[in-house]
């Protein structure tokens, strides 16, 4: 009797380390998912910002041309002139 109690405790032992063994193994891959998916959302997250930092570099552009051309007199600002690619005819404003 003691020795089929010995050998159900040595089985248990054995599948609870072959468990143990298992859920090491698994926690590996899922941490390494974890980190391959960490640095797919900071390089999503580095190329979103480089874009806004393009958008707002051009949007600073367009706020310095408006600033300057609100230095001009009001009548250049509202002087129409003729285009040059328009041929004949045209007439200035």
């Amino acid at each position: 009797m003691l020795d089929l109690i010995e050998k159900v405790k040595k089985n248990v032992v054995a599948e609870f380390r072959e468990l143990q063994l298992w859920l090491e193994g698994q926690e590996k891959l899922l941490l390494a998912r974890m980190e391959e998916t960490e640095e797919d959302i900071m390089a999503r997250k580095e190329k979103g910002l480089a874009k806004h930092m393009e958008e707002l570099s051009s949007l600073d552009h367009l706020i310095q041309e408006i600033e300057e051309k609100l230095q001009q007199p009001a009548s250049q600002l509202l002087q129409v002139r003729r285009q040059p690619w328009i041929h004949g005819g045209g007439t200035d404003f």
